[in-house]
This record gives structure tokens, C-alpha cells and sequence, in this order.
């Protein structure tokens, strides 16, 4: 890759699924190992910062954009041998999901329809209706960034650390390159009406029709809240996979259904999701996040953890999560 096919001043908007946000001064494509160095190879010249863009399905980019190097990878390698599925971190996860299913290897039906690629659901250990993909993921292979080598390590199931919502990559300067999956076998047809399943639930609970990017909060787990917070919500308690309280719930109770500033609104279909009406302001958004932290704690005494990153933001804020 060379410096000429890095372009400047491009709008971050179109790579987020929230489809706002700011220019970032520099941009390019990286589809290997090589085009990586190269890339932050100009960021240490030009002394300036980088950040590695995913699917950009959990991220909120400042309106003021990003003053740095944008770098989004293209690894989007693909092979099934047997039960074992080595795949590339920029690989679709729901484009995925309908592979695996038709191979009839189990482990990823739970998947239909998030959006994302591979590598943002092993950083963020994506999950849903009871399942997660720390459940399948055998091996990782990363590099870290911060050596001038880009030496690549492979990390197995344990050493990713593994948590709700998070993994070791979210806390360290390790960037995904691959994906090794140890799947189980399945029956094809009953692994694609699983999918089926919870695509039609997405469509029907989810505000799908808005740009948006999924749960704005992680749910509550049973056991880092107070007893009088479990047993207030225990009509709602669910297992995901396992004992929470839905912050959907939590944010309904509130009143804050639909609570609206701008073109950002509380979604009046799903109440952990923020959507954007057509013309939302990130900072519009950010204060709905601001608004929902602060009722949520003076009417349960309730700490709301935010899942989507921040980018180019001049301030961190208490609820930063990351």
C-alpha cells in the first residue's frame, strides 16, 4: 500500500451503523498483514493517532470527526474444514452465520441478524438469546500494534479472557486478524429456522428501521446490583446467558420511553436502543446517554454501563465504559 491510497478528509458517517458522526483527516483500506505496517507505519511519521474501524456497529463518532488515521481492515478470508471454521476478523458475522448453517455446524444460530463482523463480536463477545461467541471460539490470532514488528501471537479460548460483553482485546492494543471456531455438528434445517427466528424477532422488536447501534446499555447482572434492585425487577429477570435484569425494562419504568432531544430519540419499540430519526447530532445522542445514567441512578440507584465506543471525543465521560 502506498501513502497515495490513503485519502484525507473522508466523512465517517457512512462506516457506522448510527450513520453520524464527523470526517476523519486520514482514511485508507488495509487487506493484509503488509498494508497494516504500512499504515501505521505513515501514522508514526506523521506523529499522529490511529484507530482500528470494525463494522462500526458499536461505535459513536464526535461530530467533530477523528484527527488521526482511520484504518479499517478487509480480512475477509473464509475456510471450513470439518468442524473448524478459520475465518478472517472483517468477515460478516450474519453472512457467516448463514454459512455455518448450511454446513450444519452449530454454535452461531443465535447470531442471525446482529450486525457486525466477526472480529467486533469476539471483542466485544456478542450475545444473545442465551448464547455467546466466547462458546465457540477455539483460537485468536492477533498482532499487537504497538510493536514495530506487528509480531502475531495466537491467544486460545482462555487467555481472551472472556466476560459479558468484553474480552482481553477490548483492554489491550492487540488487533484481531483471525478467528478460529470449534463448531458442532447440527441439523441444517433446524439451525436455519433458529436464524430465522431471531432475525424475525429483530425485525419485530428491534427498530431495525432507524439507524441505530443495538443496545446502548449492557443489561444488569443479578449479582453486581443490591438485593432491593433484584427484587423490585424480578417480574423481568432473565437469563442472557445468565441471570440479568433487561436495562430495556429498567429505562421503560423510568418514563423514558421515547424521550427525545433533536432527531436522537429513546426507541418507543425498544428502550435500550437510541435510534437516529434522520437528522440526530451525536452530541444529541450523547445527552439522551447523559439523561437516561442520570434518572436511572436517582430513581434505582441503578450505575448503567454504555456498550458503544467513543471516538474523537475531546472529554471521557463517567459512563465511559472503555
Amino acid at each position: 500500500m502506498q501513502n497515495t491510497n490513503i485519502q484525507q478528509n473522508i466523512s465517517l458517517a457512512p462506516y457506522t451503523t448510527f450513520k453520524v458522526g464527523g470526517m476523519a483527516k486520514y482514511f485508507c483500506e488495509v487487506n493484509n498483514i503488509d498494508d497494516l505496517k504500512e499504515a501505521l507505519d505513515f501514522a508514526r511519521k506523521k506523529k499522529i493517532n490511529y484507530f482500528i474501524l470494525a463494522g462500526g456497529s458499536n461505535l459513536i463518532v464526535s461530530d467533530k470527526g477523528y484527527n488521526g488515521l482511520i484504518i479499517k481492515p478487509k480480512f475477509q478470508n473464509c475456510q471450513i474444514e470439518g468442524n473448524k471454521i478459520k475465518v478472517g476478523a472483517s468477515f460478516v458475522l450474519d453472512k457467516l452465520v448463514n454459512l455455518a448453517n448450511d454446513k450444519g455446524l452449530k454454535g452461531l444460530e443465535w447470531a442471525g441478524g446482529l450486525p457486525g463482523t466477526v472480529g467486533g463480536a469476539v471483542r466485544g463477545n456478542a450475545g444473545a438469546f442465551k448464547g455467546e461467541i466466547r462458546n465457540c471460539v477455539s483460537k485468536v490470532r492477533c498482532s499487537n500494534l504497538e510493536s514495530r514488528g506487528l509480531k502475531e501471537k495466537i491467544r486460545n479460548n482462555k487467555q481472551c479472557q472472556f466476560g459479558y460483553r468484553e474480552s482481553v482485546f477490548k483492554h489491550n492494543h492487540e488487533i484481531i486478524l483471525e478467528v478460529i471456531l470449534q463448531m458442532q455438528k447440527g441439523d441444517p434445517k433446524l439451525l436455519k429456522e433458529k436464524s430465522q427466528f431471531t432475525r424475525y424477532y429483530r425485525k419485530e422488536k428491534h427498530p431495525i428501521n432507524f439507524p441505530c447501534v443495538g443496545s446502548i446499555f449492557k443489561n444488569i447482572p443479578t449479582d453486581t446490583t443490591t438485593p432491593g434492585v433484584v427484587i423490585r425487577f424480578k417480574d423481568v429477570v432473565k437469563d442472557d446467558p445468565f441471570s440479568v435484569i433487561p436495562t430495556a425494562a429498567v429505562i421503560d419504568r423510568a418514563g423514558l420511553k421515547g424521550y427525545q432531544i433533536g432527531g436522537a430519540q429513546i426507541s418507543p419499540k425498544h428502550t435500550n436502543y437510541i435510534i437516529n430519526l434522520g437528522n440526530a447530532k451525536v452530541q444529541e445522542i450523547i445527552q439522551v446517554i447523559e439523561h437516561e445514567v442520570k434518572t436511572i441512578k436517582e430513581k434505582f440507584n441503578i450505575d448503567l454501563e454504555v456498550e458503544p465506543q467513543l471516538l474523537g471525543f475531546d472529554k471521557k465521560y463517567d459512563w465511559e465504559s472503555n
